[in-house]
């Protein structure tokens, strides 16, 4: 595992009017970060509203960070909830 120095943010998940993940807008939050001289981000921590996504969102919400980062920074994938069993699954 890579050691992790300087700023990292937490990102939140943006959603659209109707609930559904905002994957453009979240594109544009990792775009901005990175822009901004952030040295790594973290995917699905407690900032993320991991607790109310399904675990297909979850999982699209961490492949949608993979690509958009494109290996630009290193990237803290988390995984969180306040289901204990389900957080063990995951």
């Amino acid at each position: 595992m890579q050691e992790l120095r300087g700023t990292g943010v937490a990102l939140a998940t943006p959603f659209n009017e109707d609930l559904s993940v905002d994957f453009d807008g979240l594109a544009k939050l990792i775009d901005y970060n990175i822009d901004g001289g952030v040295d790594y981000l973290v995917v699905m921590g407690t900032t993320a509203e991991n607790a109310t996504l399904s675990a297909q969102e979850k999982d699209a919400v961490i492949k949608k960070a993979i690509e958009v980062n494109a290996g630009r920074l290193p990237l803290v994938l988390g995984v969180g909830g306040n289901n204990t069993a389900a957080v063990i699954n995951e």
